[in-house]
């Protein structure tokens, strides 16, 4: 799946806003995982490990800022 695609998943599973802030940069960004049981944040704090992901909260919206995929 494209970072694109898990944030989109995420985003419904969770009910939070998550977003890629420049879809553009993110669009050949693969990233295989699976996850069950895990809070909204401890899956972007386990991409920040794995895929370099840095996000911040604004205005009780997660965006993901950069990535090293």
């Amino acid at each position: 799946n494209t970072l694109l695609e898990v944030v989109e998943s995420l985003s419904r599973h969770f009910g939070k806003k998550v977003e890629l802030e420049d879809a553009n940069a993110f669009r050949n960004c693969n990233v295989k995982t699976k996850f069950s049981d895990y809070e909204l944040e401890d899956i972007l704090n386990e991409f920040q490990t794995t895929h370099g992901l840095q996000y911040e909260i604004r205005e009780g919206k997660y965006i993901v800022t950069s990535s090293q995929c």
